[in-house]
C-alpha cells in the first residue's frame, strides 16, 4: 500500500501546496510509466524480498520499481492520506509551485467528483494497463512457461531502462529486472540455477522485442525441440573469429536442455569463448541442434567499425535480428542511447517498420569493418 498524496513546505516550514498529481500510481500520467515514490510503501516481507533488487538505481528508479511491483502484484491500494511531507529549496520553490498548480488543476478537472486517491483508503482501479499483470507467456500446445530476466548495473541510464520497460509493457511480456553490479555470465548462471520455469529467457538491457508473436513462435520452437535460441553473434576478438553462436542478448532455453547439456556455464573463458558461447559449443559437441536469429539490418557502425558475422554479413549499432528483436549495442555512448529511446518509442507507436537501415547481407560496404 503506497501513499498517493503529499504536502510541500517552504524551508522555514510554511505550508505551500498539496501534491495531488505526481505520485498517484495508476491514475497518473505515463511519462512513460506511472510513478509512486519509493519512500512510503507498506509491503509484506515476502513481497519486499521479491522486488528488492528493483529499488537499486538512480534517478527515475521509482517508476521502474512501481512498474515491477504492480506487474507482480496487481491487487493493491493506498491509504488515501497525506503521509509524506517535502521541503523545497528557495531557488526551486517557484518551479515547484508552478508545476503542482498546473498539474493539480489537470487532475481536478479530470476528476470533478473528487480525487479518488485522497480522503480514505482506496483500491487501485482494475483494468488499467500499468496496474495489471501481463499474461504469462505460455507455449500454446504444451502450456510450458517462460520467465524472462534482464540485468542492469547502477551506471545503466534510467532513460534506457524506462524505454526498455515501456516496450515490454506494450507487448505484455513480464520481465524480472535485476539491478546488480555483477558479472554478466555469473548472473546468467545464477538465474538458470534458481529459476523454476520450464523455459528460461533473457533480454539485455539494450535489447527489446519487435513482436510478441515472434517471441511466442520461438518459445514454441524451443519447447517442441527441447532446445534453445538466441541472437547470432561472433566473438571477433577471439581467434579464429568465425564461430557463430546463440548469444544471450535475447535467449531462451528449456531447463531440460540446459540440464541435459550438463548445465554449461555462461561465464566467458578468456581466449576460448565469450559470455554465453559455451552453451552453443556444448550443444555442438553433443549433437544438439539449436537456432540463431540472424541480423536483417543495422543502423550505424560501431566505434571500431562493423562487426563481421562469420561468412554471413555484418551487424552493428541498432541491429534488427530477423524482425524479432532490436539490439542497440554500445549504449554507453550518448548518441546511441538516444537512438534506443527513439526506437523503443517507435516500436510502441507502431512506426518502427519505416526506420531506414543498412542491409546486414550487403556485399559491398563503403564503411569500416573490424579486421
Amino acid at each position: 500500500m503506497p501513499r498517493w498524496a503529499a504536502r510541500w513546505y517552504a524551508p522555514d516550514g510554511t505550508p505551500l501546496i498539496a501534491d495531488e498529481s505526481q505520485s498517484i500510481g495508476p491514475w497518473g500520467e505515463a511519462k512513460p510509466i506511472p510513478l509512486v515514490d519509493t519512500n512510503c510503501y507498506l509491503l509484506r516481507t515476502r513481497v519486499a524480498v521479491q522486488v528488492a533488487s528493483h529499488f537499486h538505481g538512480g534517478w527515475g528508479q521509482d517508476r521502474v520499481f512501481y512498474a515491477a511491483l504492480s506487474q507482480a502484484h496487481p491487487n493493491f491500494g493506498c491509504s488515501g492520506a497525506c503521509t509524506v511531507d517535502y521541503r523545497t529549496r528557495d531557488d526551486l520553490q517557484p518551479k515547484v509551485m508552478a508545476l503542482l498548480q498546473r498539474e493539480n488543476a489537470v487532475m481536478r478537472a479530470r476528476h470533478p467528483q473528487g480525487l479518488p486517491w485522497v480522503g480514505g483508503a482506496v483500491a487501485a482501479p482494475r483494468g488499467e494497463p500499468p496496474a495489471s499483470a501481463p499474461a504469462p507467456l505460455l507455449a500454446s500446445r504444451s502450456g510450458k512457461r517462460v520467465e524472462f530476466a534482464c540485468l542492469y548495473w547502477d551506471n545503466t541510464p534510467q532513460q534506457q531502462m524506462l524505454a526498455h520497460l515501456s516496450v515490454m509493457q506494450h507487448f505484455g511480456i513480464p520481465v524480472r529486472y535485476c539491478g546488480e553490479n555483477t558479472p554478466h555470465g555469473g548472473w546468467l548462471d545464477r538465474i538458470c540455477t534458481d529459476s523454476t520455469a520450464d523455459v528460461i529467457g533473457f533480454f539485455d538491457s539494450d535489447c527489446v522485442p519487435l513482436s510478441r508473436e515472434r517471441v511466442e513462435e520461438l518459445l514454441e520452437y524451443v519447447v517442441e525441440h527441447d532446445s534453445f535460441v538466441g541472437v547470432a553473434q561472433t566473438s571477433n576478438h577471439i581467434p579464429p573469429a568465425s564461430h557463430i553462436y546463440a548469444a544471450p542478448a535475447f535467449f531462451m532455453i528449456t531447463r531440460s536442455c540446459w540440464e541435459r547439456l550438463g548445465r554449461p556455464s555462461f561465464v566467458h573463458r578468456p581466449g576460448v569463448c565469450d559470455v554465453g558461447e559455451w552453451i552453443s559449443l556444448s550443444a555442438e559437441a553433443r549433437g544438439q541442434r539449436y537456432r540463431c536469429l540472424y541480423p536483417k539490418s543495422f543502423e550505424r557502425e560501431p566505434v571500431e567499425g562493423l562487426w563481421p558475422l562469420g561468412n554471413f554479413g555484418y551487424y552493428g549499432i541498432g541491429t534488427n535480428f530477423d524482425d524479432t528483436v532490436f539490439h542497440l549495442y554500445q549504449g554507453r555512448f550518448a548518441h546511441n542511447l538516444q537512438l534506443f529511446i527513439e526506437r523503443c518509442g517507435q516500436i510502441v507507436d507502431g512506426s518502427f517498420a519505416s526506420v531506414p537501415a543498412e542491409s546486414a547481407r550487403r556485399l559491398h560496404y563503403a564503411g569500416r569493418v573490424v579486421p
